[in-house]
């Protein structure tokens, strides 16, 4: 970098460098197996999401939303549904296992 580099370039060089980083999912993230289902309702101020079991055998998975908190890891045993909901602004993101 130049000895000479205005205030604003050298924040566009950290801005870019630190939104990078921003979309780089955790190494531990693991999808949930596809053998558990999702049914998602969005159609209003609260989102309603069943998570079915679909699988042989109990697994612990955790729902992932952008611009609210994430629920809990949950153990779901074969062919038990949760339940979750939220409201706006949350959005669903994805299942994880956890």
């Amino acid at each position: 970098m130049k000895i000479n580099s205005t205030l604003a370039e050298i924040f566009a060089i950290i801005l870019a460098a630190s939104s990078l980083s921003l979309y780089i999912a955790p190494a531990s993230a693991q999808s949930a197996p596809s053998c558990v289902t999702t049914n998602l309702n969005d159609r209003g101020y609260t989102d309603h999401l069943r998570v079915t079991n679909g699988c042989k055998k109990s697994v612990r998975v955790k729902v992932v939303l952008a611009f609210k908190t994430d629920k809990a890891c949950q153990t779901l045993s074969p062919g038990v549904s949760r339940d979750y909901q939220w409201s706006y602004p949350g959005r669903f993101d994805r299942l994880e296992a956890c």
